[in-house]
């Protein structure tokens, strides 16, 4: 019989060594467990049946099994009270808030949501430098990730759902299955991402239809994330990398494009937002005016496209020799 409380059990540990227990793979007996984790257990099999997606499921187990360990489920005040005193962000208090009203919906219970806003903030953009380094870094499979992260934009759990299917080597392209609801897209990966991804299918000996990172899913890989960042920080003594978040590479990519191109709807278009709203954020006071650059010139061809492959702009021609630059 397998518990709610196993696929808790597995994201405590070490990240990377166990896999992830599905909550709904084998229905218990309700009479031999207990009451709330019973009741805990119609939510998220009923999620499930009505077709949630696996992210979604297990934020509200995480969520709900938090609420269950310092209040009473079945009653909404000592739910609304250990919220309002929990000392936590505001956002974190809206996915309680939601995680808990998927339970008061299916057990016919009754309350009034509180409302909790979130600040509207600007994200934090980090320099290429810093993500390179994580990256150089990182152990392959992490690295990979980080690198398609930086490279395409994609959110975390895009990235961990990827398949051998949806990547062209050959093209440097990837075909993710969009989340959010958002359109599908295609988005191009550097010849660096390219190289890595080779080695890492060889190695992993990986088949068409298998999953890149196996059971790996974003709650892992931001694990994993944090850890070789705090690690590199701390051997840096650089307190600048460790505020570097994991979702600030898909903000790195958004900025990085609109400053290039100014396309908006493009980028509306590769970030898979269904709003353009949620994309005009990136406009605002983008100042890279006091960023340093590293320059490289190129007199063939092949020299030319070595540089875009690595992420040089080119700038100008001067004596038959072309000039480059990239942001450090």
């Amino acid at each position: 019989m397998k518990s709610i409380y196993q696929n808790s059990k597995a994201h405590t540990e070490k990240a990377g060594y166990n896999q992830h227990t599905s909550p709904y793979t084998q229905k218990p007996d309700s009479q031999s467990i207990p009451t709330t984790e019973s009741k805990i257990f119609a939510v998220l099999w009923d999620s499930k049946k009505n077709g949630r997606k696996e992210a979604t499921i297990n934020s509200t187990r995480k969520s709900l099994l938090l609420l269950s360990k310092h209040c009473n489920l079945d009653s909404s005040e000592d739910v609304k009270a250990f919220i309002a005193s929990h000392n936590v962000s505001a956002g974190t208090k809206r996915n309680l808030c939601f995680a808990y009203e998927r339970y008061v919906a299916y057990h016919g219970l009754s309350w009034k949501r509180p409302v909790y806003r979130i600040p509207s903030k600007f994200p934090k953009i980090p320099s290429a430098a810093s993500v390179d380094m994580l990256i150089a870094k990182s152990p392959l499979k992490l690295a990979l990730a980080i690198s398609l992260s930086k490279d395409t934009g994609m959110r975390p759990c895009e990235v961990m759902n990827l398949t051998v299917r949806q990547v062209d080597l050959e093209k440097r392209l990837a075909y993710p299955a969009t989340a959010k609801t958002g359109c599908g897209r295609v988005l191009k990966f550097s010849q660096s991402t390219a190289n890595l991804l080779a080695s890492y299918i060889v190695k992993k000996n990986l088949g068409i239809n298998d999953t890149l990172f196996g059971q790996w899913d974003s709650g892992v890989y931001g694990k994993w994330f944090r850890y070789h960042r705090n690690k590199l920080s701390a051997k840096l003594n650089d307190e600048s990398i460790k505020s570097v978040r994991l979702y600030d590479l898909r903000h790195f990519f958004a900025s990085m494009f609109y400053y290039k191109t100014r396309d908006l709807l493009r980028l509306k278009l590769l970030m898979g937002h269904r709003k353009i709203e949620t994309t005009l954020i990136y406009t605002q006071f983008i100042n890279f005016e006091d960023e340093e650059y590293v320059c490289q010139t190129a007199s063939t061809v092949e020299e030319a496209k070595a540089l875009v492959e690595q992420g040089f702009d080119y700038i100008c021609e001067v004596c038959a020799t072309k000039l480059f630059r990239k942001r450090k």
